[in-house]
């Protein structure tokens, strides 16, 4: 026993006479001056998401709800949720869009629970990894196999509601007012069927194609950011 003591004693010597060794090499960090992020007051909802350019001393500022879906090209097809918009997602069992009813959004999980350990129900896969990651996102590789690519349930916080005390956006009960969206590809384009349910019928449905990276925003007039 005292052997396998001494061993470790030995061991541990060697360990730091090693990091001793290391002392010399230091990174050292120029750093940039005169960079300052724009926050909000305790009083103010937060308004933008922010994007910083560390190398350039730059931040770019975004609407956080001027969109609810983004899409990414790259090796790979990827759908992105606006987590800032607390945009979270789900899939319906049916491909065909159109075959999709207000019975099937009921049958699905309640989207407008909280996402929030402490307090919610929803499980952690309606929402995309929380470091950012493309490898944990709720839609997944998009296919160019129309008959593998779900339809799936999208909501957004965009309904006025009293969070704390305080007016606020909240994601809708109302499944008549949650979106449908199913997502293809076909070589380098996106191919995006949308429905919108209210009630018991369809209210609208298009296809759009597009190239990649922009955003897609719900709305009284939906639109392509590019």
């Amino acid at each position: 026993m005292k052997r396998l003591f001494y061993l470790f004693l030995l061991i541990a010597c060697v360990n730091l006479s090693s990091c001793d060794n290391d002392d010399d090499l230091k990174v050292v960090s120029e750093g940039q001056l005169g960079f300052r992020l724009e926050g909000k007051s305790e009083t103010e909802d937060y308004a933008n998401s922010v994007y910083v350019d560390l190398s350039n001393d730059k931040q770019y500022p975004v609407d956080r709800k001027s969109w609810n879906l983004g899409f990414y090209c790259g090796d790979d097809f990827k759908v992105v949720l606006n987590g800032a918009y607390e945009t979270v997602a789900t899939a319906s069992n049916k491909t065909d869009i159109t075959a999709v009813t207000l019975a099937d959004a009921n049958d699905a999980l309640d989207l407008a629970a909280s996402t929030q350990s402490q307090t919610g129900n929803l499980p952690v896969e309606v929402v995309d990894a929380f470091d950012g990651s493309l490898g944990g996102t709720v839609f997944g590789e998009i296919s160019a196999d129309d008959a593998k690519s779900n339809v799936f349930f999208v909501v957004s916080a965009n309904t006025e509601h009293i969070v704390y005390g305080r007016p606020g956006l909240v994601r809708s009960p109302d499944r008549t007012q949650w979106y449908q969206v199913k997502v293809t590809r076909n070589g380098v384009l996106f191919v995006i069927t949308q429905i919108y349910i209210y009630r018991v019928s369809v209210v609208f449905r298009f296809a759009l194609s597009f190239k990649p990276k922009p955003k897609l925003s719900f709305g009284d007039n939906l639109q392509i950011i590019a």
